[in-house]
């Protein structure tokens, strides 16, 4: 008895299965898989020239891609530049680059401190007098850099607050 209902089982399986390959979305991966594998639809060298061209088009990709995108080269340009004269060099070579504004904002700052505000105590005249120039140069900078600066508020702030520094 159990070895019929085993048996009867087995023919309404073997019935399912049958009436899922009838199915036409089935059959139609069915026949194109097959058609593979016999090589009717594609050829094994049609297969590799599609892949090799794939890659190559890949590699192609990646380099014309990875040659725009100069950012690590340019911040670390921007790093070594420590001079004013070097910072406002490397602010000409990049003014499409955000390090460009960076630069010349730490030129400014150069300027307006260490170069302009420092120097203000010597009692040299010469010195005393470049130092006024650099102030007001930096002030100049500062005031064009804090529309620059437009979308980032603080670097603004820092703009207009060290352009009133030098203003006093």
């Amino acid at each position: 008895m159990n070895a019929e209902k085993h048996q009867i089982e087995k023919i309404k399986a073997f019935e399912h299965q049958e009436k899922l390959e009838k199915n036409a979305l089935y059959a139609w991966a069915e026949n194109l898989i097959e058609s593979i594998r016999s090589g009717r639809l594609f050829t094994t060298r049609v297969v590799g020239i599609a892949l090799a061209t794939v890659l190559v088009a890949g590699i192609i990709y990646y380099t014309v891609r990875s040659g725009k995108s100069d950012t690590s080269r340019v911040w670390t340009e921007f790093d070594g530049a420590t001079s004013e004269k070097a910072l406002r060099d490397f602010a000409e070579q990049n003014k499409k680059s955000p390090a460009s504004k960076a630069a010349r904002l730490q030129a400014a700052r150069i300027l307006l401190g260490p170069e302009g505000l420092d120097r203000l105590a010597t009692k040299d005249k010469e010195q005393r007098g470049k130092a006024i120039a650099n102030i007001e140069e930096a002030r100049k900078q500062m005031t064009e850099l804090a529309g620059d600066f437009k979308d980032d508020l603080s670097l603004q702030a820092l703009c207009w607050q060290s352009a009133g520094e030098a203003e006093l």
